[in-house]
């Protein structure tokens, strides 16, 4: 409830100071605003995510065990994914708000996590110092509600299977 972070690790442009407060990480930060001005222009996760490997920028996780020293213990291929990209411009801490408590259980004689709704979650805002503005975030955030349509194939020929709806 105070807004203050709940884990260790900061996330991808943030570092924790001594007292547990994100600050803006000088060195990932430019990158964090690239991805979200790469998304507003209308690039699509996987484009942006392709954009970073080829530029040979390290993915958050990479990143967090070079700089602790460690090898990472992860059995991931390294490079950026599309749901990371996907996370992070979903991700209000890059305007200056901690949101928490969006999954918890059901119970306490359950162990699975179930996503909780969004009047629910904790949101605090100003905790911290924005990496993007808000107008950005806006931009971002309006392209991710637009519904998309796939447009009929050029060959004018459909799938067999267009008119099966059956879920399996």
């Amino acid at each position: 409830m105070s807004g203050k972070p709940v884990t260790s690790k900061p996330v991808y442009g943030y570092l924790m100071d001594e007292d547990e407060n994100y600050i803006v990480d000088e060195e990932t930060a430019p990158v964090v605003r690239r991805i979200f001005e790469m998304r507003a222009s209308g690039m699509g996760f996987h484009a942006i995510a392709v954009a970073l490997n080829e530029e040979g920028i390290q993915p958050p996780g990479v990143l967090y065990y070079q700089r602790k020293g460690q090898s990472d213990p992860r059995r991931v291929n390294h490079k950026w994914a599309d749901q990371t990209v996907k996370n992070m411009v979903r991700n209000e801490v890059y305007i200056g708000n901690m949101v928490q408590g969006k999954s918890g259980t059901l119970s306490y004689k359950s162990r699975k996590l179930v996503n909780k709704s969004e009047d629910e979650w904790i949101r605090v805002e100003g905790t911290h110092e924005a990496i993007i503005s808000r107008e950005l975030w806006d931009t971002v955030a309006s392209i991710g509600k637009k519904k998309v349509r796939k447009s009929a194939p050029s060959d004018g020929c459909k799938s067999i299977f267009h008119r099966l709806h059956i879920l399996f």
